[in-house]
């Protein structure tokens, strides 16, 4: 089968494959090598990887294949994603991620003492614009759908 968006690694650096059943068995084999980094920070976990497919989607632009990712408990940074094309920007921009973690590590610790107490106690979420909330605009459509089918 002939694809043309899988990447596998040879050392640091990716090589388009264009034999899906080549692709599937690196892929299969290769857990530890397509890992760039993995920190910890309490118990916020950053980890940087080779997605091995190309996740640009942007024609004419070069392949984007690493991620950043920050989980578990991270506040303002859950779930934060940074995506690069190359091994050496993937470890550079895992080293800023881990940084801006390291910054914020403080209200994460006093946020775990006051859950302590409280274990009902969400970390408050950083603000979005007052236009937006998605329960409101949830309700809102929903209630133009029945009106309009009504």
């Amino acid at each position: 089968m002939f694809v043309t968006d899988k990447f596998i690694l040879d050392g640091h650096t990716p090589v388009q494959v264009f034999d899906l059943m080549e692709w599937a068995r690196w892929y299969e084999t290769s857990q530890e090598v397509r890992r760039v980094a993995l920190d910890y920070v309490g118990r916020v976990e950053i980890s940087t990887v080779f997605l091995s497919m190309d996740h640009g989607w942007v024609p004419n632009q070069p392949p984007v294949l690493f991620e950043t990712l920050v989980r578990f408990g991270g506040g303002i940074f859950e779930d934060a994603m940074m995506r690069y094309a190359t091994w050496a920007e993937a470890e550079e921009g895992h080293q800023f991620m881990l940084q801006c973690v390291q910054a914020y590590a403080h209200r994460l610790e006093r946020y775990d003492a006051l859950r302590l107490h409280d274990r009902y106690l969400r970390f408050p979420k950083p603000k979005r614009a007052p236009f937006w909330c998605p329960n409101t605009a949830f309700k809102e459509s929903r209630r133009k759908w029945k009106r309009t089918t009504a």
